[in-house]
């Protein structure tokens, strides 16, 4: 018998070698396949960005005209006009036409988010912050308006309202290209939208007030009359505007009333200037009516710094035209 022949150790580290190789060869096309599953950053499928449907819906340039007051002048002190940036997402469904809303760019002293509702064709949003009126921090509403011109924009005003202070600005939101709205609250998972029936105070309105003996009679005065209401219905704002634009009265609504809280100061009849408080409650009215023909209600003067002296009053408001 043979001996065995001896392996060649050449051979032996040839074939190791080229097994290394091929290993090595194996393990890079696995981890090569992986990357490219994975994506450059390794965290996952890329996700396609949500695209810009909807009716108002991308990145738009707000267009602020110069603030104003209610007698339609320019404000003194106000910042002037000047623009922001925002971004919409918005959709359409059973609820009715809904589009969520961020401030991208901009420093004009408002809310930076807003939901606005498609109501009759006019996007409407409105909403509650505190600001800073006559050096103390106050309770300020904001309503903001929009129909569609021709050109595709969507123009209106951007009204902000408190017992003292008013301003509004004229706004054309422009749009100017796609946003990404993944960000953005997904106006499909909001609440509806609850129509309060205090909408139906709007209009012209002629105020009777009865005092007690010894008031001054206080003629009676017309006021146009407009009132917005957060998108839950349950509390809303009515601001009665004299027709002069001389003077003006706010009545905040919620569980079914109107409460009017004012303070000022006013000419006395008899001579000087009198620091006035008013109080007053105004029910809504049964049945609910739309739009509302009268609202009526009871309150208290309290008047002080003249001759005139404050007390109880009875107030009707009952509307003449639209």
């Amino acid at each position: 018998m043979k001996p065995a022949a001896k392996s060649d150790p050449k051979r032996r580290k040839v074939i190791l070698a080229s097994s290394i190789a091929a290993v090595i060869v194996v393990i890079g096309l696995v981890a090569a396949f992986a990357l490219t599953k994975s994506g450059p950053s390794g965290g996952g499928p890329t996700t396609a960005p949500l695209a810009n449907s909807g009716p108002l819906t991308g990145t738009y340039t707000l267009a602020f005209g110069q603030s104003i007051g209610l007698n339609g002048k320019p404000e003194p002190g106000q910042d002037p006009a000047g623009n922001e940036t925002w971004k919409l997402r918005s959709m359409c469904g059973a609820k009715g036409c809904v589009a969520t809303g961020s401030r991208a760019s901009g420093s004009f002293k408002h809310p930076t988010s807003l939901v606005f509702d498609d109501i009759n064709g006019r996007w409407v949003a409105v909403t509650l912050d505190t600001e800073r009126c006559n050096n103390q921090d106050i309770e300020e509403w904001h309503w903001i308006y929009l129909l569609p011109r021709p050109d595709g924009s969507m123009a209106g005003e951007w009204i902000d309202d408190s017992v003292q202070c008013y301003s509004k600005r004229s706004v054309t939101f422009t749009r100017t290209g796609d946003a990404d709205i993944a960000g953005l609250p997904d106006p499909a998972g909001l609440p509806a939208r609850v129509a309060s029936p205090a909408l139906g105070l709007r209009g012209f309105y002629r105020s009777k007030v009865t005092t007690a003996a010894g008031q001054p009679k206080l003629a009676d005065q017309d006021f146009s009359v407009d009132t917005f209401c957060l998108r839950a219905g349950d509390r809303c704002l009515s601001r009665f505007v004299l027709t002069d634009f001389s003077d003006h009265q706010l009545f905040i609504y919620a569980n079914n009333a109107w409460t009017e809280n004012s303070e000022e100061d006013v000419p006395c009849p008899s001579g000087g200037t009198s620091h006035v408080r008013m109080t007053g409650v105004f029910p809504l009215p049964k049945p609910a009516q739309d739009p509302i023909t009268t609202i009526s209600g009871h309150g208290m003067e309290d008047a002080t710094g003249s001759s005139c002296k404050g007390g109880p009053y009875d107030q009707v408001f009952s509307r003449i035209r639209d």
